[in-house]
C-alpha cells in the first residue's frame, strides 16, 4: 500500500511494509524539514505588481504554505488578497509591503482577516474561516502600556471619563493620516461647562472653529475680517395741520450712512437702531425728531421734525439727518439736514406744505397757484442699498400737506409717508426700518409718525457673528437689526 499525506502539513504517512531500507531518509524529511518548517519556518514572498496570490502547496517537500511565519514585501498598487489553502493551520502574517495596502488571508471561503501595512497579526483557520489568534480586550484595570503600535478597527470610546493622550517627546502625531481631523462638534448652546485654556471646538451655529482664551470663546474662521454696513437713523415725524392754509410739513428722513470695517472675532459689539419719531399733534405743533441709529463708532442721525401749521408764525422745521419741510405758512423755515447724511427739507407756499428731505435728495418745496390749489411738495428719495442682496431705498422723506382736493403729495422712495390734502385724505406714517420720514397733515389733523431705523451688516462667505435676523444671499452672510441689540464677531 503506498504512502499517504496528512491533511494539514502534507507529511508523508508511510504505509505498514513500504519503504524498507529508506524509511529513514523520508522520517528525516518529515521531521528535520516539514514538520520545522510547519513549526519555526518563516518564509518572505515578495507580491509586487500582485492583486491576488496563491501560497504553493505540496505533499512531502517544502512548500510556502507550510511556514509558520509568512513576511510580504515588495510594493503594491491595490489591496492583495493571498489564498491559504483551506485547512487548520496557524499564521503569523506580516504585511511589510510599500505602498499602503492591505494583505487580506482566505482559505478561499469564509471570514477573512486583512492586515495593515506595516503590522503583524496572528491567525488561524479553522479549515473554512480565518480568526485573529489573540481576542479583544474588553477591559483592562489600570494602567495599560504598550511599547509599540496600537491599530483600531473600531472606535476608542470612553463614556465615564476623558481620553487623555499623552506623547514620550510632548509631540502628539497624527502625520501618518492623509485624511483629517474631526474636532468636537456642536452649537453655541453645547459648549463645555467645564472649561480649559485652548480648548478647541466647532461651532454648527456660526459654522467655524473656535478656542477658548480663558475669558471667552474666540471664532478661528479668522481672527479679524472686514464687514459692510448701512445705519439709518429714525425718521421724523410729520407736522399737523392748523386750517386750510396753514398746512403741516413732512418730516425729514433718518441720516444714512453705509461704510466697511474690520471686525476682531469674539468681540461683542452695540448696536443702536433709532425709533422714528412722533407725529405733530394738537393740531398744530410740529413733529418729532427721530431718534440717532448707530454702530461701529458711528452714528447715523435722526430726521428732522416736519413744520406743524400755526397763526402768523412758522413751525420752526428741525435739523436732523434730513431736514424737516416748512409749514405753509410765513416764516418760510426748513430743516438743513446733516451733510453726508441727508438733504434739506422743501420751502412752504400759502396752503402749500414742503416736504421732508430724503437722504438722496431735498424735500419738493410747497407750490401755490390760487384757489383752492396749494399743492403740498414731495418727500425727497432715499438711496438704495444692495448690502441684504436686493436692491433696496431707505431713508425717503415725507411729503407736505396740501389745500389742493384732487392732488397727494407723495413721500419719497425709501419709506416716507404721503401728506394730506383738501379732499380729507389723511397723512400716512413712515414705513418702519426703512427710517422714512411722516407726512405732514391738513386742517386740524395730526401729522404722521416717522418710520424706525435699521442697521444692517454684510459680510462674504458664511455665518462667523451673531445677533440681528441671519440671511444669506449671494455667497453673503447678512445680519438685519431692526431693534437694538448687539452684534458679537
Amino acid at each position: 500500500m503506498p504512502s499517504t499525506f496528512s491533511p494539514s502539513l502534507k507529511i508523508e504517512l508511510i504505509a505498514n511494509g513500504e519503504q524498507a531500507g529508506t524509511w529513514g531518509q523520508t522520517t528525516n524529511n518529515n521531521l528535520g524539514t516539514l514538520i520545522e518548517q510547519a513549526i519555526a519556518g518563516v518564509d518572505t514572498i515578495d507580491l509586487t505588481g500582485y492583486s491576488t496570490y496563491t501560497l504553493s502547496n505540496y505533499n512531502g517537500i517544502s512548500d510556502e504554505a507550510r511556514n509558520a511565519a509568512i513576511i510580504f514585501n515588495g510594493t503594491l498598487t491595490a489591496n492583495c488578497t493571498v489564498t491559504t489553502p483551506a485547512v487548520e493551520k496557524l499564521y503569523v502574517i506580516s504585511n511589510q509591503t510599500s505602498g499602503g495596502y492591505y494583505v487580506t488571508v482566505t482559505s478561499g471561503s469564509g471570514n477573512t482577516i486583512s492586515v495593515a501595512s506595516g503590522t503583524n497579526q496572528l491567525m488561524y483557520c479553522d479549515g473554512t474561516n480565518y480568526n485573529t489568534a489573540i481576542s479583544n480586550i474588553n477591559s483592562v484595570a489600570g494602567d495599560l502600556t504598550v511599547t509599540g503600535s496600537i491599530f483600531l478597527g473600531g472606535n476608542l470610546t470612553s463614556t465615564t471619563g476623558n481620553l487623555t493622550l499623552n506623547a514620550y517627546s510632548n509631540v502628539v502625531n497624527m502625520g501618518n493620516n492623509t485624511g483629517a481631523l474631526i474636532a468636537p462638534i456642536g452649537t453655541t448652546a453645547q459648549r463645555p461647562t467645564d472649561l480649559v485654556n485652548g480648548m478647541v471646538r466647532w461651532n454648527t451655529t456660526t459654522s467655524a472653529y473656535e478656542v477658548y482664551t480663558g475669558s471667552t470663546w474666540i471664532n478661528l474662521l479668522t481672527a479679524n475680517y472686514t464687514v459692510s454696513y448701512v445705519i439709518v437713523g429714525g425718521g421724523a415725524g410729520g407736522g399737523a395741520g392748523r386750517s386750510s392754509e396753514l398746512t403741516g410739513a413732512g418730516g425729514g428722513a433718518g441720516g444714512l450712512l453705509a461704510n466697511t470695517t474690520a471686525l476682531a472675532s469674539g468681540t461683542t459689539y452695540t448696536i443702536t437702531v433709532g425709533a422714528g419719531g412722533a407725529k405733530g399733534t394738537d393740531s398744530a405743533s410740529n413733529g418729532i425728531n427721530g431718534s440717532n441709529s448707530s454702530a461701529f463708532s458711528l452714528t447715523a442721525v435722526g430726521g428732522g421734525a416736519g413744520a406743524g401749521g400755526t397763526y402768523g408764525t412758522g413751525g420752526g422745521a428741525g435739523n436732523g439727518g434730513s431736514g424737516g419741510g416748512a409749514s405753509g405758512v410765513s416764516p418760510n423755515t426748513v430743516g438743513s439736514g446733516t451733510s453726508g447724511q441727508g438733504n434739506a427739507g422743501g420751502s412752504s407756499a400759502t396752503a402749500a406744505a414742503g416736504g421732508g428731505g430724503g437722504s438722496g435728495a431735498v424735500g419738493a418745496n410747497g407750490t401755490y397757484s390760487g384757489g383752492i390749489n396749494g399743492f403740498g411738495g414731495n418727500g425727497g428719495n432715499g438711496s438704495v442699498s444692495s448690502i441684504t442682496g436686493t436692491a433696496t431705498y431707505y431713508a425717503g422723506g415725507g411729503a407736505g400737506a396740501g389745500q389742493n382736493t384732487s392732488t397727494v403729495a407723495t413721500g419719497g422712495l425709501g419709506g416716507g409717508g404721503n401728506g394730506g390734502n383738501g379732499a380729507g385724505t389723511g397723512s400716512t406714517a413712515g414705513t418702519a426700518n426703512t427710517g422714512g420720514g411722516g407726512g405732514g397733515n391738513f386742517l386740524n389733523q395730526d401729522g404722521s409718525a416717522g418710520g424706525s431705523g435699521i442697521v444692517i451688516i454684510s459680510y462674504p462667505g458664511t455665518q462667523r457673528g451673531t445677533g440681528g435676523t441671519i440671511t444669506t444671499s449671494g455667497g453673503y452672510t447678512i445680519h438685519s437689526f431692526t431693534t437694538s441689540g448687539t452684534y458679537v464677531g
